[in-house]
């Protein structure tokens, strides 16, 4: 596919989306790391299909003043918008950035005629469900052992 240039998104004073390049990487990866279970942690090179493999705006990072502070990849499944994976770095939760870049996403996936986005998150992720929940996705259902590790996943939706 080929990639379009997309303009940056800026949310407030200092914060962008913008999409994420082959030397964001080393920070991505740093992101992954610290936000995940080892046995969840995406592989470098699964990134690197990712860069190269999604349209414009479809893996994107969020830089506040110039640094990193999250990440997050759509893609499309069953012909919904479809949330890959979605991170930020630890010492900047609790700040709206999660909220923000899945509100950018669902913009994307509205761009892209999806009418739902759809996630699995671990049943026991209570503060990521909990943002999903305030942001109108639902349960739909539950996928027993989804992890490596054996924990099961809900489903969440949201139409876009």
């Amino acid at each position: 596919m080929e990639k379009a240039e997309t303009k940056n998104l800026e949310l407030k004073k200092g914060t962008v989306v913008r999409n994420a390049t082959e030397d964001d990487l080393n920070k991505i990866m740093e992101i992954e790391r610290a936000s995940f279970k080892r046995a969840d942690v995406f592989p470098r090179v699964l990134f690197q299909k990712y860069l190269r493999e999604l349209n414009d705006g479809f893996f994107v990072i969020l830089d506040r003043c110039g640094s990193i502070v999250g990440y997050a990849i759509l893609g499309e499944k069953d012909g919904k918008g479809y949330l890959i994976s979605i991170a930020i770095h630890p010492q900047r939760r609790n700040q709206g950035f999660a909220t923000s870049l899945l509100k950018f996403l669902e913009s994307k996936c509205n761009e892209k005629g999806f009418t739902t986005m759809t996630l699995e998150v671990r049943v026991n992720n209570k503060k990521a469900i909990e943002i999903y929940r305030k942001l109108g996705f639902v349960e739909v259902e539950k996928k027993k052992c989804f992890y490596e590790d054996g924990a099961d996943a809900l489903v969440m939706e949201k139409p876009t």
